[in-house]
């Protein structure tokens, strides 16, 4: 089980992600969930300088954001530790600054993790624990 939390008004999940060239050098994320992000994750462009990604291993794509206007965005497969647990995916960054920081649907359907809410409490569950087996 993961715990989460809320910050103001969004249930958040802190993340480790590595740099690209050193495994003992990593950046601590807090990231909203946000369900309406079907990618994996998003950081923001600045976080990447510290991660050296922007020195190899980046490719450039597009994507659609809520308003239905399409933006490129750099794209980069790495490691994301959520509590000791490791998923790998194709994080994302929008190449503008300040975006924020989410953890989308894909990192919770890789994690095979169930999100859970409560009015003050946020747990993402293992969905193979859970009896969720249906007609």
């Amino acid at each position: 089980m993961w715990t989460g939390y809320f910050n103001r008004h969004s249930a958040c999940l802190d993340l480790e992600i590595h740099a690209s060239n050193r495994q003992d050098q990593s950046i601590k994320i807090p990231a909203i969930i946000d369900t309406g992000f079907t990618g994996f994750v998003q950081i923001d462009i600045q976080m990447t300088h510290a991660l050296g990604w922007l020195s190899g291993g980046l490719s450039i794509g597009t994507t659609q954001i809520a308003d239905g206007k399409t933006i490129p965005i750099g794209l980069f497969q790495s490691p994301v530790i959520i509590q000791d647990d490791s998923v790998t995916g194709l994080c994302q960054f929008p190449l503008r600054p300040n975006a924020p920081c989410l953890v989308g649907m894909d990192l919770l359907r890789r994690a095979e993790r169930v999100l859970v809410m409560s009015k003050d409490k946020v747990f993402l569950l293992e969905e193979k624990r859970l009896n969720l087996s249906g007609p």
